[in-house]
C-alpha cells in the first residue's frame, strides 16, 4: 500500500509540474535585452527574521526571488507573492493588474532600500510607508524597487501534509495530495461572485481527516466556476488569519487535478417531505436522510429564537426545527433547501429538531410562485391535541385573550380561548418588556414543546391582533386592524378612519436612499398588506422596524392614485422593534400589472434588465422581464446620479404607484446584476464592507457608499477624536476613522459615508474604514436610536468578531477592579467576564462606577484582545 500510494503521489506532482511547463501564455513576452547588474545580498528569511507589529526600515538589502502569485485572477488584490530558496513574502503595491510587469514565474530582484517589513498578523509582509494605514508601495514608484528579470522561471511547489505546515511556510507555494473539498462546498462556486463576497471553504485532507480552509475572494474572475467535485492535489499559496490556516488559489487550474474518487462520498440528498422526515424519528436519536424544502417560519431577528435555530414549514404541511452549527442569517418567508442526510434527528426538550448541521447545508432558494404559509386556523384544544403533528408549524387562534402576568417576558404568560389555556413564551425576545394587552382578538404562533407541555412562541408584536392596551396595540384603548382591512375602507373617495384605530406593520421603505419624500413611510405586515403613511412632519424611522401608527380619525385617500393614510401627527407612530425582514413576493411585471392590491407591498423581479436611461435619476427608467415593462422612479433618490447596470439579474423594489403602477427600489443594493454600471454612489451594507477585508490591508472600490446611525458619542470623549462607530439598524457595524478630528458629526445622526477608495485594515484587531475625508459623510437625519441586542457577556466572546463595534445590552451585570471608570474595568454576569476600557480623556473617567447589579449598554470593540466600550454613564443603569 505505501508503495502505491508513492507511486500515486509522485504521478500526481509530476502532472503537476508537467502543466506548469507546458502553461502557454497567450502573447510573446517581450525579450530581455540585458538582464539587470544586481546581485542578492540576503534572503527573504533574513528579512522576515526582522518583522516588527511596527514596521522596521529596510537599507540596503537585494533579494532574489521568484513571482509565485500576482493579481491577475482577482484572488489576490493590489500584491505579489515572491519566493526564493528560504521563504516567501507578499508586497503590497498600490496599483491594479501588476502581472502585466511582474507575472507570475518572472524572476524579480528586490531593492530594499525605502522599503519596510512589517508583521502584519500573523505574516510579514513588505510595505512602502511605515504609516500602516497607507503602506502600500505608490503606483509611481513601485517597479523602482522591483526589478523583473527572465520569464517562466520553474515554480515547483513544496508537497506537505497539514501536520507539517509550519509559519515558515506562509507565503510559499506548498501542494497537498490526497484532499477533497467538504462535502458542503464541493460543487458550489468559489464565492459569491453578485454580493462579490469571499467564501471560505473546508479542504479535508483523506490521510488524517484534517481541514484547512480555501479563500476565494468574491472578485475573483472564476468566483461563479463551481469548485471540483472529486478528489487530487492542490497547489496554493500558504497563508494564516488570525491564527487560522488559510490556502489562497492562484486560479482553478491550481485544482484541476482534483477528478479523482473521494475518500468520502458526497450524500445523496433525495428530496423528502418534511413529514416524512419527522416519520424518521422513532422515538430515540437517529441519522436523518435525504434534505427537505420549507417556508422559515420563524424570525431570528426577535429574539424569541436562539441565533442557530430556525423553523421551517412546507405550505399547509408539516415544519421542523433546525438547529445549525452556527448562527444562521435566513429571514422570514425564505424559501429555503436544507440537505439533512446524515444529522441527527433528535428530541430536545420534547422538541423534534435536525440537531448541529453544518450552516453551509442550508441555501435561500427562488421562492417559485410566492409561496407563503397561512397558519392553520385552530382553537386552544387544538393545538393541545395535536402538539406531535402539529409542532413547529404556524397557528392562528381567535377570540383570545392573554393573560397571567404583566409584559411578555414574564413566566406564566397564558393565551386562552373558550376551549382552554396554553402556554406562551417569550422570555428571551427582544420585545420581552413590552406590556401584554388587553382585551380579545386573534394571536398567530409557531407551535413548540417543552418538557412543561405545549407552549407557543409569537414571531414579533403583530403576530398579536387583541383590542385594548399593551404590546399587542400600544396606547390607550386602540383596536388594531390588519393593513387591508385599513386599505378597505377607502371605496374610491377621501374617508376618515375610524376613532381608536391602529395599524402594525414593518417599514419597507428606506429615508436614507431618498427615494422617499421624507414625509413619508411605507409598512407592511408580514405575508400581507402594505399602505403608505405621510406624517405631518419629516419622520425618524429606519428600513425594518416595526411600526404601530394610530390613525384614529385620520385622512385616507389616494395621491396621484397612490392609496396613503394622510397627515398623521409624528407622535401618532412607534417604533416597536427594529432590524425586522420583510421577504418580497417574487413576481413578474406581469402578475404587479394584474395585481393593483399589491400596492406598497415589497417584490422580487428576476430576470430582468434596466433600459431607458443612463443613471437611476433618468426620467423613462423602465424594469423589463419576459412578461412586460414597467416604469422604475428614483429621480429624487440619494443614488440618482449612478450609472444603470448593464445585463440581468434580479430587482427588489417596493410597487408604488403615479398615476400608473411603478416600482421604488430602497437603494442600489436592491439591483443585483451581473453586468456593467454603477455610477457615483453604490450603497453597500456595512456587513458586506466589512466582508472586503480578508486578513490583509485593502481599499474600498470606487463608488461605494455605506450608511447606518452613530452609535458612539463624541461629546464624552471614550472615542478617539478622529473616529465613530457606525452601525444600521439590525445589522453589523464598523469604526470610521477620518482625517481630522470629527467634530459636527453626534451619537443618533442617521449618516451616509463615501468610503471609495478607503483603507479597509485592522488596528490591534479592531475593523476600520479610515482615511475618510470628513465630508465624505453627510447627516441624513438626526436624534435616531439603536437597540442594543441583549446578550451575555458569554454570547459576546463568542460572537465578538461579528457583533465587533455595535450596540450591546448585558443585564444583571456587576463591575469590579477600580473604584472609577478609568481605564480597564471588569464587568461579570452569570455566564463569564470581560473588560471594560475607558479612555482618560472621557468626562466620565474620574466617576465612581456602579455598585451593585446593573444594566450596561456598550460598543463591543477590541484592542489586541475583546473588551467594551461605554459612551456615558447613563449606559450604566
Amino acid at each position: 500500500m505505501k508503495a502505491r500510494y508513492f507511486n500515486f503521489s509522485s504521478f500526481l506532482l509530476l502532472v503537476t509540474l508537467m502543466v506548469f511547463s507546458a502553461c502557454k501564455k497567450q502573447f510573446d513576452e517581450p525579450p530581455i535585452s540585458e538582464l539587470p547588474n544586481l546581485e542578492a545580498n540576503t534572503t527573504i528569511a533574513d528579512v522576515i527574521a526582522m518583522a516588527s507589529p511596527s514596521p522596521v526600515a529596510l537599507g540596503n538589502q537585494i533579494l532574489e526571488a521568484t513571482v509565485i502569485a500576482d493579481d491577475k485572477s482577482g484572488n489576490f488584490y493590489k500584491q505579489i507573492v515572491i519566493q526564493d530558496s528560504t521563504g516567501g513574502i507578499r508586497i503590497d503595491i498600490d496599483a491594479y493588474s501588476i502581472y502585466n510587469d511582474f507575472p507570475i514565474g518572472r524572476k524579480v530582484w528586490v531593492k530594499c532600500e525605502g522599503l519596510y517589513i512589517w508583521q502584519d498578523g500573523d505574516v510579514p509582509a513588505l510595505i512602502g510607508s511605515s504609516n500602516t494605514n497607507d503602506s502600500r508601495l505608490p503606483q509611481s514608484t513601485y517597479r523602482q524597487f522591483i526589478i523583473g528579470g527572465e520569464y517562466n522561471q520553474p515554480l515547483t511547489p513544496t508537497v506537505k501534509t497539514l501536520s507539517t505546515l509550519t509559519s515558515a511556510d506562509y507565503h510559499t507555494l506548498v501542494q497537498l495530495d490526497n484532499v477533497e473539498f467538504a462535502d458542503c462546498f464541493a460543487g458550489g462556486t468559489y464565492a459569491y461572485a453578485s454580493t462579490q463576497t469571499s467564501k471560505n471553504a473546508d479542504l479535508t485532507e483523506c490521510a488524517t481527516g484534517g481541514t484547512v480552509i480555501v479563500r476565494n475572494s468574491g472578485f475573483a474572475n472564476y468566483a461563479n466556476e463551481l469548485m471540483p467535485t472529486g478528489n487530487g492535489s492542490i497547489i496554493a499559496v500558504y497563508n494564516s488569519f488570525s491564527g487560522t490556516a488559510q490556502l489562497f488559489i492562484r486560479d482553478p487550474r491550481d485544482v484541476s487535478s482534483m477528478t479523482g474518487t473521494r475518500c468520502v462520498s458526497l450524500a445523496n440528498y433525495t428530496d423528502v417531505s418534511i413529514q416524512a422526515l419527522r416519520g424518521q424519528f422513532s422515538g430515540a436519536p437517529t441519522s436523518a436522510t435525504g434534505k427537505i424544502k420549507g417556508i422559515v417560519i420563524s424570525d431570528g431577528t426577535s429574539g424569541q429564537w436562539q441565533g442557530r435555530n430556525m423553523v421551517i414549514q412546507e405550505p399547509n404541511g408539516a415544519g421542523i426545527t433546525v438547529r445549525f452549527d452556527d448562527d444562521h442569517g435566513f429571514a422570514v418567508g425564505d424559501y429555503v433547501e436544507v440537505k439533512v442526510g446524515g444529522a441527527t434527528l433528535e428530541e430536545y426538550n420534547n422538541l423534534l429538531q435536525v440537531n448541529n448541521l453544518p450552516l453551509c447545508r442550508a441555501t435561500a432558494l427562488p421562492n417559485p410562485g410566492g409561496i407563503s404559509i397561512t397558519p392553520r386556523v385552530a382553537t386552544v384544544a387544538d393545538v393541545i391535541a395535536n402538539v406531535n403533528d402539529w409542532e413547529s408549524t404556524l397557528i392562528n387562534v381567535q377570540a383570545a385573550n392573554i393573560n397571567g402576568a404583566v409584559t411578555y417576558g414574564d413566566f406564566n404568560v397564558m393565551l386562552n380561548d373558550a376551549t382552554g389555556s396554553v402556554t406562551m413564551f417569550s422570555r428571551f425576545a427582544n420585545f420581552a418588556s413590552t406590556p401584554l394587552p388587553t382585551g380579545t382578538g386573534d394571536v398567530t404562533a409557531v407551535i413548540g414543546d417543552h418538557t412543561s407541555g405545549p407552549q407557543l412562541l409569537i414571531r414579533n408584536l403583530s403576530d398579536v391582533n387583541i383590542t385594548g392596551s399593551g404590546g399587542g396595540g400600544g396606547g390607550t384603548n386602540l383596536n388594531q386592524i390588519s393593513i387591508q382591512d385599513a386599505r378597505n375602507l377607502f371605496t374610491g373617495a377621501s374617508t376618515t378612519a375610524p376613532d381608536t384605530t391602529k395599524i402594525i406593520g414593518i417599514v419597507i421603505s428606506d429615508r436614507v436612499g431618498g427615494n422617499w419624500q421624507d414625509q413619508n413611510v411605507v409598512i407592511q405586515e408580514i405575508n400581507g398588506s402594505g399602505i403608505t403613511v405621510r406624517f405631518a412632519g419629516p419622520h425618524t424611522f429606519n428600513l425594518g422596524d416595526e411600526l404601530e401608527v394610530n390613525i384614529s380619525q385620520q385622512t385616507i385617500e389616494e395621491f396621484n392614485g397612490l392609496l396613503q393614510v394622510n397627515g398623521v401627527p409624528n407622535a401618532n407612530a412607534t417604533a416597536l422593534s427594529s432590524g425586522n425582514v420583510i421577504a418580497p413576493r417574487v413576481a413578474t411585471i406581469a402578475d404587479i400589472m394584474a395585481n393593483p392590491s399589491w400596492e406598497s407591498t415589497l417584490i422580487n423581479v428576476q430576470t430582468a434588465t434596466l433600459s431607458g436611461g443612463s443613471t437611476y435619476g433618468d426620467f423613462n427608467v423602465m424594469l423589463n422581464d419576459a412578461t412586460g415593462s414597467i416604469s422604475m422612479f428614483s429621480a429624487f433618490s440619494n443614488f440618482a446620479s449612478t450609472a444603470l447596470p448593464t445585463g440581468s439579474g434580479d430587482v427588489t423594489g417596493v410597487v408604488g404607484d403615479y398615476n400608473g403602477t411603478q416600482i421604488n427600489i430602497r437603494n442600489t443594493s436592491d439591483v443585483n446584476f451581473t453586468g456593467g454600471g454603477g455610477g457615483s454612489t453604490n450603497f453597500i451594507t456595512i456587513g458586506a464592507a466589512r466582508a472586503l477585508f480578508s486578513g490583509s490591508a485593502t481599499n474600498a472600490p470606487a463608488n461605494t457608499s455605506i450608511a447606518g446611525i452613530v452609535i458612539s458619542d463624541k461629546d464624552n470623549g471614550n472615542i478617539t477624536a478622529k473616529n465613530l462607530v457606525l452601525q444600521q439598524t439590525g445589522g453589523a457595524g464598523v469604526v470610521v476613522r477620518f482625517t481630522s478630528d470629527n467634530t459636527t458629526i453626534s451619537e443618533g445622526d442617521s449618516i451616509t459615508v463615501d468610503i471609495s477608495g478607503a483603507d479597509i485594515s485592522e488596528y490591534n484587531g479592531l475593523l476600520q474604514i479610515s482615511n475618510v475625508a470628513n465630508a465624505n459623510a453627510v447627516v441624513i437625519s438626526t436624534g435616531n436610536t439603536m437597540t442594543p441586542r441583549v446578550a451575555t457577556i458569554q454570547d459576546i466572546l463568542t460572537n465578538a468578531e461579528a457583533w465587533e463595534s455595535t450596540l450591546v445590552k448585558i443585564n444583571g451585570a456587576t463591575i469590579s477592579g477600580a473604584t472609577t471608570y478609568s481605564g480597564t474595568t471588569t464587568v461579570t454576569d452569570a455566564t463569564g467576564n470581560m473588560d471594560m476600557y475607558t479612555r482618560s480623556g472621557a468626562t466620565f473617567s474620574g466617576s465612581n462606577v456602579a455598585i451593585g447589579t446593573v444594566s450596561i449598554t456598550a460598543i463591543v470593540s477590541q484592542f489586541t484582545g475583546y473588551q467594551i466600550n461605554i459612551r456615558n454613564t447613563t449606559d450604566v443603569q
